[in-house]
């Protein structure tokens, strides 16, 4: 961890605990310091312990600081209303769904805005993606994306983005067998709703620790995922059986995982000390970013599977992973062949950049 990186995460630890952080150490840059927060998209959080600061950043920048800032605060405001306005006109058409992750994530932070979302996250059932847009476009969202992946994209001037899941893992990822169908079965009714669910506090928890650990084993995740971990151990933690919780936990190999992200927020955000371990996961999530990089996917893959392995299995996808890119593939998938040659022809003409990263990423590994 460098001072800047431990800097940022002061700053970060004090806007949790509503506390007067330090002065800026002398040897810093507040451009770097703004840069590493914003690439974890925590900057409009850190803002407000910036504001308690005697000596702020120039004026420039602070403005630029600021703006960000209140585009977060607005930003906010909307998702909340439009995300009420979904689930209301969702549930008058007793369309069976659940929120999930971000919108309620925000709820249980000290301030909403301090939880950034870019997009908010729909499950539906299968059956009902149809009715679902028809929904979407009755109250002015256009479809951007339709039957790729496992979700549906839709999006609203200024800055809606809504993701309606048909599953809430891709078909190849390891947790998709418990997230099946029977995830409604797990959940209840939001008040004041028929066909409106949300996870359990138990649910809830276990979703955020797996849809970390997606990204944290593939591409790597950011400051902020470390941060929902120390605000769900200090808030709904409290409320939920433990020892059903580990019991899940173990059986979706997820609680190893648990414990060390506990340990590593605790030690950035609590009175942990720091070990060469945690020292070690520190570097791996602050040199992330929020989603992870692409260097970090490419070497995860190759230390898994051999140089040879990742390269030979980054062209020839599995069917399951190919049906959700290529939604044809369900009726016909004697084609898979064909469409391993589409996606690779495709790739050098629209993503030449990662093709050299890959290689190049391959060629420089130990």
């Amino acid at each position: 961890m460098t001072t800047t990186d431990k800097y940022v995460i002061h700053l970060a630890k004090c806007a949790l605990k509503n506390e007067n952080p330090k002065e800026k150490p002398e040897n810093l840059s507040w451009d770097k310091i703004f840069s590493l927060a914003d690439n974890h998209m925590i900057a409009n959080m850190i803002w407000y312990s910036v504001d308690r600061l005697k000596s702020k950043p120039e004026t420039e920048l602070w403005k630029k600081w600021t703006e960000n800032k209140n585009k977060a605060v607005v930003k906010d405001i909307i998702q909340k209303s439009e995300y009420r306005n979904i689930i209301t006109a969702l549930d008058r058409k007793k369309i069976r769904c659940m929120p999930v992750k971000g919108i309620f994530m925000k709820q249980i932070y000290p301030k909403s805005d301090f939880r950034t979302m870019s997009d908010i996250d729909i499950l539906i059932d299968d059956e009902n993606a149809d009715k679902a847009e028809s929904v979407m476009l009755s109250i002015g969202y256009t479809c951007e994306r339709k039957e790729t992946f496992y979700h549906d994209v839709y999006f609203k001037p200024p800055v809606m983005n809504i993701e309606i899941h048909r599953q809430l893992f891709s078909a190849t990822n390891d947790f998709s067998k418990y997230y099946n169908k029977e995830v409604f079965k797990k959940a209840e009714k939001i008040d004041g709703f028929e066909s409106a669910y949300k996870m359990t506090d138990e649910e809830f928890y276990i979703y955020v620790l797996a849809h970390f650990y997606t990204h944290y084993s593939k591409d790597g995740s950011g400051i902020r995922s470390v941060m929902d971990v120390y605000v769900l151990n200090h808030t709904i933690y409290k409320k939920i059986d433990r020892q059903s919780l580990n019991f899940k936990l173990k059986k979706l190999k997820l609680l190893r995982f648990r414990n060390q992200m506990t340990a590593l927020s605790e030690m950035w955000f609590g009175k942990n000390k720091a070990t060469a371990e945690l020292m070690e996961l520190s570097d791996y999530i602050l040199n992330s970013g929020t989603y992870g990089t692409v260097s970090n996917r490419i070497n995860n893959r190759i230390k898994e599977k051999g140089r040879a392995g990742y390269f030979i299995g980054s062209i020839l996808q599995p069917l399951s992973y190919m049906k959700e890119r290529y939604p044809v593939l369900n009726k016909a998938p004697f084609l898979l062949p064909v469409f391993w040659i589409w996606r690779l022809i495709s790739a050098i003409f629209t993503k030449r950049n990662v093709i050299i990263l890959n290689l190049k990423t391959i060629f420089r590994l130990k």
